[in-house]
């Protein structure tokens, strides 16, 4: 569905560039700690072959790294979608200073604060 929103084409085209050079900036990370390791992370899984049971500091890194993809790809989605910069929760129009912010953003100040 495709929302109306106040943002102009230029900052959707450069809020789309931050989104994508983060998530590029993570993959990186990724492949920087999977090392050798050809196979793909996922939330449910570890980098280096490390168990859960490991733990420590470095699961909950590699889990944070992993969570923030996927935020990054969700906002992406929108962006593809058409419903990028509209509140998912009230779906009234996310500020664009909030979005310079945290491009990420999915959810406006109140709603966020509310979550």
């Amino acid at each position: 569905m495709k929302v109306a929103h106040p943002l102009t084409r230029l900052q959707l085209r450069d809020l789309e560039n931050e989104l994508r050079a983060e998530r590029a900036r993570v993959e990186r990370s990724i492949a920087t700690r999977m090392g050798a390791d050809n196979a793909v992370p996922t939330a449910g899984s570890v980098f280096g072959g490390r168990t859960h049971a490991e733990g420590g500091l470095a699961v909950a890194l590699e889990t944070r790294i992993l969570d923030r993809r996927q935020v990054l790809d969700s906002a992406i989605q929108r962006l593809e979608a058409g419903t990028y910069g509209v509140c998912v929760g009230c779906h009234n129009p996310i500020p664009y200073g909030r979005l310079l912010a945290m491009p990420e953003a999915a959810y406006c100040v109140g709603c966020g604060a509310a979550a």
